[in-house]
Order: C-alpha cells, then structure tokens, then sequence
C-alpha cells in the first residue's frame, strides 16, 4: 500500500492543484465582474461562455490528438 502511494503521491497532488485552481478560477471570474460593475446578465454569459468552453476543450482535444498524435 505505501509503495503505491509513495510512487503516486506527485500525480495525485498535482490534480488537487489542478481542481483547486479551476474551482478558484470559476469563483474569481463571477466575484470579479460583479466588482468590476458588469450586469448580471453579462456575468451569466461570461461564466456561461467560460464553462462552455471548458466542456467543448474537453470534447475536442481527444479528437485532435488523435488526429495530430500526442508531442
């Protein structure tokens, strides 16, 4: 079991880093237009946008990748 961790630890980590900033990211951008003085329709379509973009990235890099190959 501590042999798994031990050779884990840094792949593991490095995703909780990586969910952190995202989840910060999502907070930041709506906090930030509301201080900013952007309406809340405006911010609804830019976290909107933000997301969308998110999703469709992670529906389209598999296909590239494929298409072009892993560097």
């Amino acid at each position: 079991m501590f042999t798994v961790l031990r050779n884990t630890w840094a792949l593991f980590f490095g995703f909780g880093i990586i969910c952190l900033g995202h989840g910060l990211q999502g907070t930041l951008i709506g906090v930030r237009s509301v201080l900013e003085g952007f309406s809340f329709i405006a911010t609804g379509l830019i976290i909107t946008g933000f997301y969308t973009g998110f999703l469709t990235g992670s529906v389209l890099i598999p296909i590239f990748l494929k298409r072009v190959g892993h560097i």
